[in-house]
C-alpha cells in the first residue's frame, strides 16, 4: 500500500467527525495538531508522531479544563486535541489572533535565548494561557459537556482506527523508508 493511502486511512475518522461541522474544513497530516481558521478553506493538521513533551503538556492541561467544567470520563490526547483545534474555528477572530501571533512570537524569542529543559513548562503554560487558546479550550469543554455520548463514540471510533491502520503504517515506513517511528 501507498503512503498517500495510508494517510487517507489515518484521517478517516476525523473526517467522519467532521461531518458533523462545517464543510468547509478540511484536513491534513502535520507535525502536530494545529489550526489554520483564516483560511477561507479552514484547515486542521493531524500529527502521526508528535513531540512527547508538549504533547504531555497539552493532555495535562487539558485534564485540568475537564475538571474546572466537571465534566467526568476519560478522554484521550487525540480526542481533546481535535476538539481544541476545532474550538480555534468557532473562536476564531481576526483582532485575537494579532495578538496572538505578537505573543507566540514573543514566547519563541524568548525560549530561544532559555533552551534550560526546566523551562519548558513555563513556556508550555505561557502558551496555554493565551486568549486564542483559552477560547478554543472553552469550546471544546463545552461541546464535550453537551455532548458526551457522541464524543465517547468517537474517542472509540479513533482508537479502534489507530489500532487497526498504525502497526501497519509504521511497519510500512520501516520498510518503504527505513525510517522507524517509533524512535
Amino acid at each position: 500500500m501507498k503512503t498517500k493511502r495510508y494517510f487517507k486511512l489515518i484521517l478517516k475518522p476525523y473526517n467522519v467527525i467532521l461531518k458533523h461541522f462545517d464543510s468547509d474544513i478540511r484536513i491534513s497530516i502535520g507535525k502536530t495538531f494545529c489550526c489554520f481558521p483564516q483560511l477561507e478553506e479552514k484547515e486542521i493538521e493531524i500529527p502521526i508522531v508528535e513531540d512527547i513533551a508538549g504533547r504531555t503538556a497539552f493532555y495535562n492541561k487539558m485534564q485540568k479544563r475537564l475538571k474546572q467544567y466537571n465534566i467526568q470520563g476519560q478522554y484521550s490526547s487525540e480526542i481533546l486535541s481535535f476538539l481544541h483545534e476545532i474550538g480555534h474555528i468557532y473562536t476564531y477572530t481576526r483582532f485575537n489572533e494579532i495578538k496572538y501571533n505578537f505573543c507566540t512570537t514573543l514566547i519563541k524569542e524568548i525560549q530561544a535565548k532559555h533552551t534550560n529543559p526546566k523551562y519548558l513548562n513555563f513556556f508550555y503554560n505561557c502558551y496555554f494561557n493565551l486568549k486564542l487558546e483559552k477560547l478554543a479550550d472553552q469550546w471544546a469543554m463545552n461541546f464535550i459537556k453537551n455532548n458526551q455520548e457522541l464524543v465517547d463514540q468517537w474517542q472509540i471510533m479513533l482508537q479502534e482506527n489507530y489500532n487497526k491502520v498504525m502497526p501497519k503504517f509504521i511497519n510500512h515506513m520501516k520498510i518503504k523508508y527505513h525510517k522507524d517511528l517509533l524512535d
